[in-house]
């Protein structure tokens, strides 16, 4: 039996909600863009409130997004790395990254590559 999906259409300068439950009954509503600007501004708050709602003691529930890729550059004015990360469908988040912030991530990622290479040997898929 198939689950429920929600999809995301651009029309012109409307955005469409598109449900197929799981008989695969379709279902739309759309929306103007200040309307979708308001969606997406509220988006964070929605997802940890549901995530809070998901989680459990000692087990804090999370989105996850694999990067299937990564780009480096730096802004106009040499202040911030931009790091860009992009999903698995080659959409790009990109990261401005304060020299504070990236230092510790450049010094930390040789040790957490070196953690996760020393478990290949031995990982075996689930």
């Amino acid at each position: 039996m198939a689950e429920e999906t929600v999809d995301l259409d651009q029309r012109g300068d409307r955005y469409v909600f598109i449900r197929t439950d799981a008989q695969g009954n379709k279902t739309e509503f759309d929306v103007s863009t200040d309307s979708m600007l308001k969606i997406c501004q509220s988006a964070p708050r929605l997802q940890d409130r549901i995530l809070a709602q998901r989680s459990r003691p000692g087990v804090d529930a999370q989105i996850v997004t694999i990067a299937s890729r990564a780009s480096l550059n730096h802004d106009i004015h040499k202040m911030m790395l931009h790091l860009g990360l992009f999903d698995q469908k080659n959409h790009e988040t990109l990261w401005a990254v304060p020299l504070e912030v990236a230092k510790p991530l450049a010094e930390a990622l040789p040790r957490w590559i070196a953690k996760l290479e020393a478990v290949i040997p031995t990982r075996t898929k689930q």
